[in-house]
């Protein structure tokens, strides 16, 4: 699970125009996935200088915020 640095614009552009189908998972929803707006996670990227962007596979990316709080981002299906 590779770290994409926040430097490689052009990447990241990519991925959020691909993936475009969000998930949550919080300690506030019971770890359950729940349907968000993919700005919702890349504003947590944004505004948390301790958030990653992985990619766990080949099209699914995530953006650990901390251990209660992650996003998984992947194309519609």
């Amino acid at each position: 699970m590779p770290t994409i640095p926040r430097n490689h614009k052009r990447k990241i552009a990519d991925i959020a125009q691909r993936a475009t189908t969000c998930h949550v998972y919080s300690l506030g929803n019971g770890f359950v996935a729940k349907e968000c707006a993919p700005a919702v996670a890349w504003g947590a990227l944004a505004e948390y200088s301790f958030a990653r962007l992985t990619q766990e596979a080949e099209d699914k990316y995530v953006i650990q915020v901390h251990g209660n709080l992650w996003y998984e981002l992947s194309p519609p299906r």
